[in-house]
């Protein structure tokens, strides 16, 4: 005699599941959703990473990008048109939707043409979201410029000048009685030009009556414009940059402008234009030693100088910078005779600006710019302003107007 179950029985342990069930499906459900939106999120994320590291390794020297919504990473920037070929997917979950950042394409440097955020959303209400930024490498020596304040700076002992600083810098400024804005009638301080003690304020280039005025005038805009026919000897002395601290040295390009900035030449040779990838292709600079190039130029031409370092790790490009002499960001700070030179650091076991350019004669004792009036002095910073490892001597360029 074999026995059974009652019904009672039955019922009872049906009820059992049912409350099992009743509490077990909702916390599945909750780990489902919590699941999808994990997955989505490192979806995304390496979709975006191998799009950036694609970009960066030049692959078919093209940009590459990464549409958000469908999880597809794809050459170039038209996802309508897109290579399905050279496609890759990075399938979302579809229980997971999508706002925000619809698409992000990287170039050759690794940089995203938008920042903003990527939120992933899930049934549940349940967010996560991504942000899309310009990452700096903390061993890099890249820069990203702050805003920046025009102001009337009261020199000591008398005069003064109008500068270009950070907005960081201003407090320290106004507490010493400088005011915003340009300064009355132009700058009363000769051709003498103020950096200040901290490497933060951002000078630029004095513009008196007369600095060489048979060969040339500095005007608005830190253009330098020729006043007549001249054979300009450009006289490249050093360029101390490595990728961090003790690293290997950065290589150094610089081109030219004869027309404010439009077209740009190698000015040390070399095949290309001097437009994106295209600067890196030039000859780079000797990092100890002197580069010199004379040309001739026109009445009226205006000169505008481009510095970039460039350096690929293995076959990513790990760091890329450049900077304009016109671009007033302050990371090029241009010296005529009796400027103050800046009182930038020591860093990298090189010597002091100021120690450097006394070294060669350019500046004297009083930490004044000694040059011809003929002459302007270039001195670059590729890196972030105001930090131990701001030299300003990435690169130094003396100009010789003949």
């Amino acid at each position: 005699m074999h026995k059974g179950f009652t019904l009672i029985e039955l019922m009872a342990v049906i009820a059992v599941l049912g409350i099992v069930a009743a509490v077990t499906t909702p916390l599945y459900r909750s780990y489902q959703i919590r699941h999808d939106l994990t997955l989505a999120k490192n979806q995304v994320s390496q979709g975006l990473d191998r799009a950036r590291l694609l970009a960066q390794s030049g692959r078919n020297a093209a940009q590459w990008s990464f549409y958000v919504p469908e999880g597809v990473l794809f050459e170039g920037s038209d996802y309508t048109n897109k290579d399905s070929a050279m496609s890759e997917v990075y399938a979302m979950p579809s229980t997971i939707k999508t706002s925000g950042l619809t698409q992000v394409t990287y170039d050759w440097r690794g940089r995203p043409n938008v920042t903003g955020t990527i939120v992933l959303r899930a049934l549940s209400g349940e967010e996560d979201t991504i942000v899309v930024t310009i990452a700096i490498n903390p061993t890099m020596v890249a820069t990203t410029p702050g805003d920046s304040l025009t102001i009337c700076h009261q020199i000591p002992g008398g005069g003064q000048e109008t500068i270009l600083i950070t907005d960081a810098a201003w407090p320290d400024h106004q507490s010493h009685g400088d005011t915003q804005g340009p300064c009355a009638g132009g700058s009363s301080g000769g051709s003498h030009n103020s950096a200040g003690s901290s490497s933060s304020s951002i000078p630029t280039p004095p513009v008196p009556p007369s600095l060489c005025p048979s060969r040339f005038m500095i005007g608005s805009g830190n253009l330098i414009t020729l006043t007549a026919d001249s054979s300009v000897a450009f006289i490249n002395m050093a360029a101390f940059i490595t990728f961090g601290e003790g690293g290997p040295p950065i290589p150094i390009h610089v081109c030219h402008s004869t027309d404010a900035g439009d077209h740009f030449s190698h000015l040390y040779g070399g095949p290309g234009s001097c437009d994106g990838n295209g600067v890196a292709k030039g000859n780079a600079v000797e990092p100890t030693g002197t580069d010199v190039r004379t040309l001739h130029l026109d009445t009226a031409d205006q000169v505008v100088i481009k510095v970039n370092g460039q350096y690929k790790k293995k076959s990513w490009l790990a760091f890329d910078e450049t900077f304009l002499s016109s671009d007033q960001t302050g990371q090029i700070i241009m010296l005529v005779n009796g400027s103050t030179v800046p009182d930038a650091p020591a860093y990298n076991s090189n010597p002091s600006l100021r120690s450097y350019l006394k070294s060669q004669g350019l500046a004297n004792a009083q930490n004044e710019a000694t040059i011809g009036s003929c002459q302007l002095l270039l001195v670059t910073e590729l890196g972030t302003l105001g930090t131990p490892s701001a030299d300003f001597q990435d690169d130094v360029l003396l100009m010789q107007f003949n």
